[in-house]
């Protein structure tokens, strides 16, 4: 299975569904930064975003080392791993 990394690119709280299964599209709410992971699957309201330029969709994520969550709003891995590297540096 191919999974997505889908990312708020914009200032603004952006909806939008994704897949979790052949019958499982649920809404989500996406603060300005924030990912979240889904299947492989395009849903119209992904495609209206993203034509729109507020997300931005990363169709080779590979989530088999960090196996994280698919359907949970985070905040983008790059973000997380530059304040524990930062964190790290002060202490």
């Amino acid at each position: 299975m191919n999974t997505w990394k889908i990312k708020n690119i914009t200032q603004d709280p952006v909806k939008l569904s994704i897949s979790l299964g052949p019958a499982n599209n649920p809404g989500i709410i996406l603060k300005p930064g924030e990912i979240v992971l889904s299947m492989d699957k395009l849903t119209a309201p992904l495609d209206a975003q993203e034509r729109r330029g507020v997300v931005e969709v990363d169709r080779g994520f590979d989530n088999k080392t960090l196996n994280l969550p698919l359907g949970t709003a985070m905040m983008d891995i790059d973000i997380a791993v530059k304040r524990v590297e930062n964190y790290s540096k002060e202490n």
